[in-house]
């Protein structure tokens, strides 16, 4: 008799990668969405921040799959790391070709160069200088104005490179100029303000910025419960609140646990098997995020988390104990506590007191960190 192959993990504890099961954010997805086709100016331009692994790839993805299906609209997915305008020419030909044969003979052995950057673009045997690139652009968007179409450009996990600020400068042109394109973004705190702080960028600073909170834990719960029944097997109600709690809300916690909840056995999940994977739950989260968080930080920020994580007592850490803690920098303690928290990884807990934003964080800098330190 073959044995039966069990059924896949439903739950996806990697990064850049839609997971199967997520919790939705149903009211914001749907605030975007609706402002997007409302043509609210504020929804314009738009930057989705929040800590690595908290949905901002999710979100956007939401909401731009929602527009690609309405006949009005033209979603085109961009990359920080792509020829961004030459990219952004050649996808928007394709989503509007129809309306573009008229302007434009379909691509084929074009040639552009915007400052050393090739490209399959313009018209045969021309060289299109970045202005030119800018016009081609320009006369598709007014085109598709004409047709009543819409564009919507989204660009994940943004960065500061040059190939950003170029784009940057001619989507500012062409919102200045009225054509019918939005911009959604989405990156970690710091990148979004590098970028709005960056010169020449500080249009951005007027932008619509959203801070992604954590996860609704009474949602958290209802989405454990749904996927282990939907697929015939059973969370027992406290168990799913025990798992939720433990998530703090954070995206990238709720399919790791989720994950290990699963690989715990085809039984019913109790609260004693949700505590029994706890310490494999914690060891997926500070190697494949939190190790992360942390080497992105400043030396500074590094010495202040250190000290935050060593003033901790239950769920929380004293603002006077961590700058005694903070290595002869306590002048400097409330500008590391303001970035920490524009960074999401701490917030003020009650007056005088701080604590983390994500599960166990205290944990791993006491585990994985403080140890190893010279």
């Amino acid at each position: 008799m073959e044995k039966a192959v069990a059924e896949r993990n439903p739950f996806s504890p990697s990064f850049g990668k839609i997971p199967g099961i997520f919790v939705n954010r149903d009211n914001l997805t749907s605030t975007i969405k609706d402002r997007l086709i409302t043509h609210d100016d504020l929804y314009q331009t738009t930057l989705v921040s929040g800590t690595r692994g908290s949905g901002k790839t999710v979100l956007i993805t939401e909401v731009a799959s929602s527009l690609a299906r309405r006949p009005d609209w033209i979603v085109i997915n961009l990359s920080s790391d792509e020829d961004i305008l030459p990219t952004l020419a050649r996808k928007l030909y394709a989503g509007s070709a129809g309306i573009m044969g008229k302007l434009f003979k379909p691509f084929g052995n074009f040639k552009v160069d915007i400052k050393g950057i090739g490209a399959e673009l313009g018209r045969e045997n021309e060289t299109l200088t970045e202005v030119d690139a800018r016009i081609n652009i320009e006369n598709m968007l007014q085109a598709l104005k004409r047709k009543k179409k819409s564009v919507l450009v989204t660009i994940d996990e943004i960065i500061n490179t040059p190939r950003i600020r170029r784009f940057a400068s001619v989507y500012q042109i062409l919102i200045r100029e009225d054509y019918d394109i939005q911009l959604l973004m989405s990156g970690l705190p710091h990148k979004l303000s590098e970028l709005q702080n960056d010169e020449g960028m500080t249009f951005l600073l007027r932008a619509n910025r959203i801070e992604l909170e954590p996860l609704y834990l009474p949602e958290v719960k209802e989405e454990y419960e749904g996927a282990f029944a939907s697929r015939g097997r059973k969370i027992l109600p406290e168990a799913a609140v025990a798992a939720a709690k433990l998530t703090g809300g954070y995206a990238f916690a709720f399919q790791s646990l989720g994950y290990e909840l699963w690989e715990a056995g085809s039984g019913t999940v109790t609260e004693e098997t949700v505590n029994s994977v706890i310490p494999a739950y914690k060891k997926m989260l500070f190697r494949n995020s939190y190790q992360k968080i942390y080497a992105e930080l400043s030396a500074k920020e590094r010495e202040f988390v250190v000290a935050i994580a060593e003033a901790y007592e239950g769920n929380r850490a004293s603002f006077s104990e961590m700058k005694k803690r903070a290595d002869g920098q306590a002048n400097y303690a409330s500008v590391y506590r303001n970035r920490l928290i524009g960074s999401g990884l701490i917030t003020p807990a009650e007056r005088g007191y701080v604590r983390f934003t994500l599960p166990f964080f205290a944990d791993f800098i006491e585990n994985d960190i403080v140890p190893y330190l010279d």
